[in-house]
């Protein structure tokens, strides 16, 4: 569990309308999303030939006085299909950032070759790693109450 989304506890079930409103929301909008919940104004500055953002910033991982430096990589609407290919580029750089913890947050399917990578390439690099799905960030935008805005 994650402090910094401690809310999510609250969200007991999830309906498929809400989950097919994750599927349509761009990676920016997701990104913005997920600044306001963990309170992170910038963006990692990126290339204008990145396919998916990269956000750097800083969660709370066991309780309110447990802040660690995160980086989350996103693969939203435009990614329905998360391959290999698609994602290696952005592990590997968001392993080389200072971050202690990487997240991939991703609403379309996962290959299990790209989800074995992001473990692999995180354990490699000794950081603590966290996958959230498109339910996961249906149940933090519900709990956030961020799912219309």
């Amino acid at each position: 569990d994650i402090f910094s989304f401690n809310e999510v506890h609250k969200i007991k079930k999830i309906d498929q309308e809400d989950v097919n409103k994750v599927l349509v929301l761009e990676e920016n909008s997701l990104i913005n999303k997920i600044s306001q919940i963990i309170k992170e104004p910038n963006k990692t500055p990126h290339g204008p030939m990145e396919k998916a953002d990269l956000l750097t910033g800083k969660i709370f991982l066991n309780d309110e006085n447990d802040l660690r430096e995160t980086a989350f990589i996103f693969k939203a609407k435009a990614t329905s299909t998360i391959n290999a290919k698609e994602v290696t580029h952005q592990i590997v750089k968001a392993v080389q950032t200072n971050a202690e913890i990487i997240i991939l947050a991703f609403s379309g399917n996962i290959i299990d070759e790209a989800r074995e990578n992001f473990i692999y390439l995180c354990k490699q690099a000794n950081k603590l790693y966290c996958l959230l799905d498109r339910n996961d960030l249906t149940r933090i935008l519900l709990a956030y109450q961020l799912m219309g805005s």
